[in-house]
């Protein structure tokens, strides 16, 4: 085996022009199931971001969304952070007020906006609430 081919039980199930650092495979340090390129990431990152905008009261973990995309945890959140410029939870976080504001600007009454948008405690979301926009769910209604 020459050592700059990766040792049978690490090769590279899709074939891509993409070849891991050989020194890293040599010592364990790449234990991926799958190699991927840049835009095959960047493909999966966006699938994930499309996931949580489109149902922001999925209570999945970071470990759980990682899994999902065949990522460690860790690996996702740092490349999370540096394409959207936050954390997965952060952004679940901002897509979760956001989709409360806007059912609460509907006319929804706030617990119902505060359970839709993926909240199991009204005082939690309305603390959230209050640190993200300034004012009160009760109040941004007043005021339209």
């Amino acid at each position: 085996m020459n050592d700059r081919e990766p040792p049978q039980s690490q090769a590279p199930v899709a074939v891509s022009s993409f070849r891991p650092c050989p020194s890293a495979l040599a010592l364990g340090k790449v234990p991926a199931r799958q190699w991927r390129t840049r835009a095959d990431v960047a493909r999966l990152l966006e699938s994930l971001r499309a996931r949580i905008e489109s149902n922001p009261a999925e209570s999945a973990t970071n470990r759980e969304l990682a899994n999902a995309i065949g990522l460690s945890e860790h690996h996702l959140v740092r490349l999370f952070r540096a394409t959207y410029g936050q954390s997965p939870a952060r952004y679940r976080s901002e897509i979760r007020l956001q989709t409360a504001r806007r059912r609460i600007q509907a006319g929804d009454p706030i617990g119902e906006a505060a359970l839709a948008a993926g909240y199991s405690s009204v005082p939690s979301f309305t603390r959230l609430f209050v640190r993200r926009f300034g004012r009160s769910p009760s109040t941004f209604r007043a005021l339209g």
